[in-house]
C-alpha cells in the first residue's frame, strides 16, 4: 500500500471521515494535515498573492494589526523597504500608511511521519513539535521487543502519536496528545506559508495559477502531495487567523 493510503488511513481514524487535506514535505515520508483558510486563499488567489517566502516579510507583517491602517512615520526605513517591496495582496499601500491584508492562510493540524525505524520517526516528529500534532507510522518489522518498548515510552513521554502497519490497516499503538498553541510566532506564519507554498506549487502545475478546486468540487476525499500525482481535496474552515 502507497504511503499516501496509509496517511489517509491514519488521518481517517484521528479526525473522521472527512477528508483533512495534507501536504507533502518535500521528498520526504512527512505528511502535515492542515486547516486551510478559504477565504484568504481566495483572496490570494485573487491577486495572485501565492505564499510569502521570506521569514522577514512575516516578521514586519506581524508587527502590524491586520486591517487598521498603519502610519508611515511610526515605522522604521527598514519596515517600510520591507513592506513597500510586497507583492500585491499582501498589504495596501496609502500615501501616508500601510494597510495589512495578509494573515495566516493556514493552519496545521498534525504531522503524519511514515518511517521504517522509531530512532528515524521520531526524531523527525520532534521538528514539527511547535507547530502542530505528531503521528510516525512503523512497519510492523520495525523494532526489536525492547526498542520497541523504548519507542512507547517514548511516545508517551513526548506525546508523539504511535501507529504500526499491521496487515493492510494503521494499529494506534499511543494516541497523540492534544497539540497546544502556547503563542503565536512568526516562525509559526512562515511554517504556514511553507505548506501554502507547496499547495499553490502544485495548483500551477495543474492550472495557470493558484487558484485550487472549490470543496464542492472534490470527490473521494483524495490528498494533496507536491510530489506525487495524486489530486487534493479539503475540510474549509470559517477560522480567521490573524
Amino acid at each position: 500500500m502507497t504511503t499516501v493510503a496509509k496517511v489517509h488511513a491514519v488521518l481517517s481514524g484521528l479526525l473522521g471521515d472527512v477528508p483533512a487535506p495534507t501536504v507533502r514535505m518535500g521528498r520526504s515520508g512527512y505528511h502535515v494535515a492542515i486547516d486551510l483558510d478559504l477565504a484568504e486563499h481566495e483572496r490570494r488567489s485573487e491577486h495572485e498573492a501565492g505564499a510569502l517566502e521570506r521569514l522577514a516579510e512575516i516578521e514586519v507583517l506581524d508587527q502590524l494589526p491586520l486591517s487598521i491602517p498603519i502610519s508611515r512615520d511610526s515605522l522604521s526605513r527598514y519596515q517600510r523597504k520591507i513592506l513597500e517591496a510586497l507583492r500585491p495582496g499582501m498589504i495596501t499601500e496609502l500615501e501616508d500608511e500601510f494597510v495589512r491584508l495578509a494573515r495566516r492562510p493556514l493552519r496545521p493540524s498534525i504531522a503524519v511521519i511514515t518511517a521504517r525505524t522509531w530512532s528515524t520517526g521520531g526524531w523527525a516528529a520532534s521538528q514539527f513539535a511547535p507547530f502542530c500534532g505528531r503521528v510516525v507510522v512503523l512497519p510492523t518489522t520495525a523494532e526489536r521487543r525492547d526498542d520497541f518498548e523504548i519507542a512507547v515510552g517514548e511516545a508517551l513521554l513526548f506525546g508523539i502519536g504511535l501507529y504500526v502497519w499491521d496487515q493492510g490497516e494503521a494499529r494506534e499503538i499511543v494516541h497523540p496528545a492534544p497539540f497546544a498553541q502556547l503563542r503565536w510566532t512568526a516562525m509559526g506564519w512562515f511554517f504556514a506559508e511553507r505548506l501554502y507554498g507547496a499547495l499553490c506549487t502544485r495548483a500551477e502545475a495543474q492550472s495557470s495559477s493558484c487558484a485550487v478546486a472549490h470543496p464542492s468540487s472534490a470527490v473521494g476525499g483524495l490528498i494533496f502531495t507536491p510530489d506525487s500525482t495524486e489530486s487534493m481535496a479539503w475540510r474549509p474552515t470559517a477560522s480567521r487567523i490573524s
